[in-house]
């Protein structure tokens, strides 16, 4: 089942308050330096409940997003050399994106895996210094999808999973919510030191430098 998608809006989502000076450097751990140079994609379906109304509902995403990337400041920054991030609140890309000539049921119900990239922000073996990326996909029968793509080297599953559900968290409103959401821990580069090598990552591959 071919897939087709036309981008409507693109825009940088950057933190919704400024990264402090001190935490601009987030030195890579050993660990997520030998990890795959490669994105980790989710997809996260939504049927169209009757009053989907898609401006509202990408203004509470992107709202949201901004409030997380606070607290996840690494995700909206840039990685260099395979040693650090630099969190200078770059910003992550969303877009959102017209699926045409699809119902959202026709793509759960007879996915073809290789189509399904379309509906994320990279291609997961895709390798770039932006460490997250969002893509909006709003199917003609009104139902959605979110997509996310997550650098191998800035989080793990694990971390993944924490990072969505705060997001979820966080566009639930009300201040309330707020407890539910969990501060992350970005030490583990004090545990697991990051080194220098003699070679360069190339896509998952590597060679001498």
């Amino acid at each position: 089942m071919k897939i087709e998608v036309e981008v409507i809006t693109k825009e940088t989502i950057k933190p919704s308050s400024p990264t402090p000076h001190h935490l601009h450097h987030h030195q890579l751990p050993f660990l997520d330096q030998l990890a795959p140079h490669v994105y980790a994609p989710f997809l996260y379906f939504y049927e169209f409940n009757g009053s989907t109304n898609v401006t509202q509902i990408s203004k509470l995403l992107k709202t949201s997003l901004s409030k997380v990337l606070t607290q996840y400041y690494p995700f909206a920054g840039r990685v260099r050399n395979n040693l650090f991030v630099h969190c200078k609140d770059q910003g992550i890309p969303f877009s959102e994106v017209k699926v045409k000539t699809h119902l959202l049921s026709d793509v759960i119900t007879n996915p073809c895996l290789s189509e399904l990239h379309k509906l994320l922000p990279f291609k997961p073996d895709e390798v770039t210094e932006t460490a997250l990326g969002v893509q909006l996909n709003v199917f003609e029968c009104g139902g959605i999808a979110v997509g996310l793509c997550i650098s191998h080297r800035i989080a793990d599953a694990r971390s993944c999973f924490t990072f969505v559900n705060n997001w979820a968290a966080a566009s639930n409103c009300g201040q309330g919510n707020k407890n539910s959401i969990v501060g992350p821990d970005f030490s583990a580069a004090s545990i697991f030191p990051p080194k220098k090598y003699g070679w360069v990552f190339r896509g998952s591959h590597h060679q001498q430098a």
